[in-house]
């Protein structure tokens, strides 16, 4: 026996080393699911496969089903249709060298997919033919193809291996002969696999009770070979990890993957070494569970990720550190997986993870939604945000980004902790003098002194020691002229002459005088044009020339003139279009790159682009690109762009193109609301917005567009609203009748990053003169087009606006009627 055994064992002192939470999640995965509210037929996924085509099949217990992002296609057993599926159990699909597919099923056989026709041909066992299938429960398919000669290998359950001759139609058997040492060492064959190092002529057999078997196939590939077994012995140190071999995987260093019953083993060819991965109850590194039913390797990245569906969980392997990172099922989490028995792994070519579960229907994983980190209240979880109102977010200055203040609509104040992944939390609790006192943060300021300031929305200013955890208050006190102006503070601002600027609602705008502690006040006049223009402030911005800037409810934009002590006031008027574009300014922004540029935030008016030298707006809409007209925050990255929150999830707009990217849930962001002053940037440039559910962390250069060009397929032909043909090929022509009034056509761009973001275009050759933009309409119909020849094209892009140009396209021939035929006019001469 060549096989030789390193069993992997961590630690507990290395173990010790990762934070629990760390090992068991190393990224922000967000898995979307498909149930049966989708269309998918049954919630067990035995199988996954993406064909040539793109389109994505899946293997259920009850039907076989085809899915192009937007509908499923189900196939199932009509015992009225012997062209139907044979049986609904699906187990297995494979796509062969031809692009047919076959289908194998619990007791119904063998199926082979007539993809035009949407018929099946059936291979089933027959006592009476020695050529027949051996078995009717077909659990794997590999095509061999030698000498000129294509052939299937079919595992079964309860009849061995089977040859399948696809010219012929002839099956060859191979079965465990209990005298035979030679021979195949067990009839339920899980897993079949062809060794890419010898060129078809090895096979790799994985067996339920038999462990491994090798099988060298002789240069006539139809005679019987040797069956080399390597099984499982408990007494031996070189031997396999568990008899049960359920998947057979080859990564792309060559190196054998095995998942059994007991784990996961690595098998080197080169060195014949079986290296053992076990489940380990007191190790968060190891492997969630012992059975594991999938392997498959990322094609992302030089190496890959390499991912282990189990009976408890999905595993990411880091195959240099050797750990394993968990996800599981979280009751609480809907964007957790949504059960933890893994049944099948697939990577699409778009990059998008395809994760079959027992109960749980599939999961789509696409780790760009990663790229914006998601963190909530997780009910239970007293390490998690304290509410998922968010409000405000500070990086604190003094300790390089390890900590995080997070303000809350209800839950008060939050220390986040990001190396420990830990909430600290800062509440009102009654009789304590040194406490929050509110749990409506509205504002986090840091000072050049290092004083920690916190408004709150109903109890004033606190300023915040953070060494002792003690708040000093600071409140609105009628008897007292000189005390704060109104308790409801929203922003706080400090200028470069360190005058500390507190703006509330309905009490107008303050400076604190921290040295006597007492507040002075301006408010709105209606008698004086001068005065503030409206006593709801939401903003305060200090300019690179030393103006200061106020962002009020519902009084536009005001210039405060420090030396005088006046306002001048900038507000909508209906009939100067180069006025502020709303009187409700939520956030200020210089632009770094252009002296004299603002750029404000406003509800309802879009964002707007102030030049302080000419005094005029312009104004950028959802008529622009934007996704909603309520601006929150504005951030600019390290390349002028700048990213903006709104009702409708966050918006990069690049200020040279004058173009939005917008990005929604579906890429991560915790919803499509977020919050004013909820938005901060750290001194690495890491991004953070807060919302309605939790907020959001990123680095705007990690948030990168789909570049994957998807394929473009004719789904259906129609005539008079009935299917003439399906899954038109390029090569396709389409002859017509004169009499055929009513042409449909249906397409779709399979990719399924965000579909419902895909956008087409067509054109009809001889009848439309250019093309036309569908946006995300998947038809289009032609009525009553003269005789003649036409070329239909059409053309998609994915959810980033990536387009196939080329498109496919389709030849069409329109007969005309008798008496307008070229003989028919030949007679009429």
């Amino acid at each position: 026996m060549w096989l030789k055994m390193t069993s992997i064992v961590l630690t507990a002192a290395v173990a010790l080393a990762w934070p629990d939470k760390l090992l068991a999640q190393k990224d922000n995965l967000k898995f979307e699911r498909i149930s049966l509210e989708q269309g998918l037929s049954q919630n067990t996924i035995y199988c996954i496969l993406q064909d040539r085509k793109g389109f994505m099949w899946f293997g259920t217990q009850d039907g076989l089903n085809k899915f192009d992002g937007y509908d499923f296609k189900v196939y199932k057993h009509d015992p009225q249709d012997p062209n139907s599926l044979s049986n609904n159990v699906v187990r297995t699909i494979y796509e062969d060298r031809a692009g047919t597919l076959w289908i194998g099923t619990n007791g119904g056989g063998l199926n082979k997919l007539d993809g035009e026709k949407d018929s099946f041909t059936h291979y089933r066992h027959d006592p009476n033919d020695a050529n027949s299938l051996s078995d009717n429960y077909v659990l794997s398919i590999c095509e061999v193809s030698r000498h000129g000669r294509r052939t299937l290998w079919i595992g079964t359950r309860y009849g061995g291996l089977n040859q399948f001759e696809m010219e012929t139609g002839r099956f060859t058997r191979y079965q465990n002969d209990p005298n035979d040492a030679g021979s195949l060492s067990d009839n339920y064959v899980i897993s079949i696999y062809e060794d890419s190092l010898h060129g078809g002529s090895t096979l790799w057999i994985g067996t339920y009770g038999g462990g491994l078997n090798k099988l060298i196939l002789e240069e006539s590939n139809r005679e019987r070979g040797v069956f080399n077994r390597y099984q499982y012995d408990s007494t031996a140190s070189d031997d396999l990890g568990h008899k049960q071999i359920r998947v057979i995987y080859e990564d792309r260093a060559g190196t054998l993957w095995l998942g059994t019953g007991g784990g996961l083993d690595k098998l080197d060819r080169r060195d014949g070494t079986v290296t053992h991965y076990h489940h380990d109850s007191n190790d968060p590194a190891s492997l969630s569970a012992s059975a594991v039913w999938s392997i498959f390797e990322s094609r992302q990245g030089r190496d890959g990720l390499l991912w282990i569906g189990t009976g408890n969980g999905l595993n990411q392997f880091d195959r240099a550190a050797e750990k394993f990172y968990r996800y599981h099922h979280d009751p609480n989490d809907p964007n957790s997986l949504s059960d933890n028995y893994i049944r099948s792994i697939c990577e699409d070519r778009s990059g998008m993870l395809w994760i079959g579960t027992w109960n749980g229907g599939i999961n789509k994983l696409d780790r760009r939604r990663g790229m914006f980190t998601h963190y909530r209240n997780i009910p239970n979880d007293p390490n998690s945000l304290s509410h998922n109102n968010v409000r405000a977010i500070y990086e604190d200055a003094r300790d390089g980004g390890n900590t995080l203040w997070i303000g809350t609509r209800g839950g008060g104040l939050n220390k986040f902790d990001r190396q420990k992944q830990a909430f600290t939390h800062y509440k009102d609790y009654p009789n304590d003098p040194n406490g929050l006192s509110h749990n409506y943060v509205w504002s986090i300021y840091e000072d050049r002194a290092g004083n920690f300031w916190i408004s709150t929305y109903g109890d004033g200013l606190k300023r915040f020691e953070r060494k002792k955890e003690r708040f000093t208050h600071y409140r609105h006190d009628p008897a007292d002229p000189n005390s704060l102006s109104r308790n409801s503070v929203t922003p706080i601002y400090e200028d470069r002459s360190g005058m500390l600027w507190i703006g509330t609602d309905v009490g107008g705008l303050n400076i604190f005088d921290r040295e006597k502690e007492t507040f002075k006040h301006y408010k709105h006049d209606a008698n004086d044009s001068t005065s503030l223009s409206h006593d709801n402030i939401w903003s305060i911005f200090e300019d690179r020339s030393g103006v200061l800037w106020i962002g009020t409810d519902g009084g536009g934009l005001n210039r405060f003139d420090r030396e005088k002590e006046v306002f001048k006031h900038y507000k909508n008027e209906p009939d100067n279009p180069q006025s502020v574009s709303n009187n409700h300014v939520f956030c200020i922004h210089e632009d770094s790159r252009s002296a004299g540029t603002l750029w404000l935030g406003t509800w309802g008016g879009g964002l707007n682009k102030f030049d302080t030298a000419t005094e005029k707006f312009v104004h950028y809409t959802e008529k622009d690109g934007l996704p909603n007209d309520v601006i929150y925050g504005i951030l600019e990255d390290d390349h002028g762009n700048l990213w903006l929150s709104t009702n409708k999830g966050i918006s990069r707009f690049n200020i040279q193109t004058e173009t939005f990217k917008n990005y929604n849930t579906h890429d991560g962001l915790q919803s499509y609301e977020f919050n004013a002053g909820a938005y901060h940037k750290s001194k690495s440039g890491e991004m953070f917005f807060g919302g309605i559910n939790g907020f959001n962390a990123f680095y705007p250069d990690e948030v990168k567009d789909n570049a994957y060009i998807p394929p473009i397929v004719i789904t259906a032909f129609k005539k008079f609203d009935q299917i003439a043909k399906r899954d038109i090929a390029a090569t396709d022509e389409i002859a017509l009748s004169y009499k055929d009034k009513y042409l449909t056509f249906e397409f779709v761009a399979l990719d399924y990053t965000n579909p419902e973001k895909n956008q087409y275009a067509y054109i009809m050759e001889g009848f439309d003169e250019t093309w036309i933009d569908a946006g995300t309409r998947r038809f289009v119909s032609y009525t009553n087009l003269d005789p003649g020849n036409y070329v239909f094209k059409v053309k998609g892009s994915n959810n980033d606006g990536v387009w196939n140009e080329d498109g496919v396209a389709v030849k069409i021939t329109i007969t005309p009627p008798p008496w307008k035929t070229w003989w028919a006019f030949t007679l009429y001469v």
